[in-house]
């Protein structure tokens, strides 16, 4: 068996928009166990990803601390909105992909997670270094190809969860 990186994707993906208030961000992180949170556009396209490392600014700016790691810049300390502290541009895999592909995607880029996504760019869930392992470690078949590209587009299905904020 040839495995593709939808055989071990996680289709529970925790979802946000550009506009959402950053404690909605937070609530998110906070009741999800998961390492980053998608921001889409408006047209539901991918255009980053927020994890808690990026809110450190912000909580440290809320909470009066001066020492706030100094790779963040004063923009992420001021932050309101989820486009203020995105990362940018998200790596992706299609999901049909064999997941040799992705493994080879994440060593070249040094990602620990990919965003799979489907025939039209859309994210339909996430693969991490520890879902390749789990399957290398164990699998002789584990098959090397060469990379399909990937891309961002429309959210697909209703496994993918998170906030939009209030117009």
């Amino acid at each position: 068996m040839q495995w593709r990186v939808s055989d071990v994707m996680n289709t529970d993906v925790a979802i946000a928009y550009e506009d959402t208030p950053v404690t909605k961000i937070i609530e998110i992180l906070a009741g999800r166990d998961v390492c980053g949170v998608l921001i889409l556009d408006q047209r539901d396209r991918v255009v980053g990803i927020v994890s808690p490392d990026d809110l450190l600014p912000t909580i440290a700016a809320v909470h009066g601390n001066a020492r706030a790691p100094h790779r963040h810049t004063p923009v992420k300390a001021a932050a309101t909105q989820a486009w203020q502290l995105l990362k940018s541009p998200v790596p992706t895999v299609r999901a049909v992909a064999p997941l040799a592909v992705a493994a080879e995607q994440m060593r070249a880029t040094r990602a620990s997670q990919l965003v799979a996504t489907g025939e039209f760019g859309e994210p339909l869930g996430v693969v991490t270094s520890r879902d390749v392992d789990r399957i290398r470690g164990r699998r002789e078949d584990f098959d090397d190809q060469a990379a399909v590209g990937g891309g961002a587009g429309r959210v697909a299905g209703t496994a993918m969860a998170g906030a939009r904020s209030a117009d």
